[in-house]
Parts: structure tokens; sequence; C-alpha cells
């Protein structure tokens, strides 16, 4: 396709998979530092959240240091 890259954005096969029952959906992060920039708000906070659930170390960098606090808090 002229243009470049046509096909919707998503490669076969590659969309999210549902965990088993009591499984983890990430179990690669369990033990292992992640950094997580923009962390207090909206998808940075979703994915600081849910890599420290998946058992993650995360860094979690924010602007907003009131922001951060909070989440740190949860």
């Amino acid at each position: 396709a002229a243009g470049g890259g046509g096909g919707g954005g998503r490669a076969p096969g590659r969309g999210a998979r549902p965990a088993a029952k009591g499984g983890s959906m990430l179990p690669g992060l369990k033990d292992k530092v992640v950094v997580v920039t923009g962390a207090a708000a909206g998808i940075g906070k979703a994915t600081a959240l849910k890599f420290a659930r998946e058992g993650a170390r995360v860094a979690a960098w924010d602007l907003s240091a009131e922001k951060g606090a909070a989440l740190v808090a949860e």
C-alpha cells in the first residue's frame, strides 16, 4: 500500500492473551526492575500499578511529586 505500513497497526497474533486461572499475564516480570516515566497519571500510572501487582520492582518517575507520592501510597 502506498504510504507505507497499511495493515491496521497490529501484527497477526500479537494481541493480549488471557491469563490462565490464577496465573499472571506477565510472568517474566517477577523480581525484575522496570522504569516507568509519567507514572503518576493515566497510562503510566496503570502500567506502574500493573507491573507492581505482577511482582516487578517499579522505579516510577513523574514531574508531579504530589501525584507520585499518592502513587507510592497505592
